[in-house]
């Protein structure tokens, strides 16, 4: 978090500005990671469910997939799945990442290019770490204001 304002110097604040960049890419990519697993997991145990079921008919070999163990497996790991999908939000989290990390980088190039005062900037960044798209309309105002 923050400090004083007035113990920050231009330079302490864009460090952190940069190292809240590279942590909110790192979580995108990782949120973005769970979610394919995920729909990958519940991909794999409907196939093998479907398999399961053909098994049963006669219509393929009974194999270890099949059998009815295996099945209560596949839909745990399906239910599972879908549970993680529905709480956790991989996809809502990765673009509340994106907002946070274009929040940050808007306000580096301001704080960098545009001598955006100090003050102004460590509020904007606290800003931009609970509520993105207030910072960037904030933003958007010193700009045109």
């Amino acid at each position: 978090m923050t400090e004083l304002v007035s113990d920050k110097t231009r330079n302490d604040l864009l460090n952190e500005i940069e190292s809240d960049i590279a942590r909110y890419r790192r979580y995108r990519k990782n949120s973005s990671k769970l979610r394919w697993f995920v729909l990958l997991m519940i991909t794999v145990s409907g196939f093998f469910t479907a398999a399961a079921g053909g098994a049963g008919s006669g219509q393929i070999i009974n194999t270890w997939f099949s059998t009815p163990n295996m099945l209560t497996v596949w839909g745990l790991v399906a239910a599972i799945g879908s549970l993680v999908v529905q709480t956790a939000n991989p996809a809502g989290l990765a673009e509340t990442f994106e907002k946070k990390k274009d929040a940050m980088r808007a306000l580096r190039t301001e704080l960098k290019y545009r001598d955006l005062d100090i003050k102004v900037a460590a509020r904007l960044m606290e800003t931009a770490r609970t509520d993105p798209e207030k910072a960037m309309d904030t933003l958007a105002s010193i700009q045109n204001g």
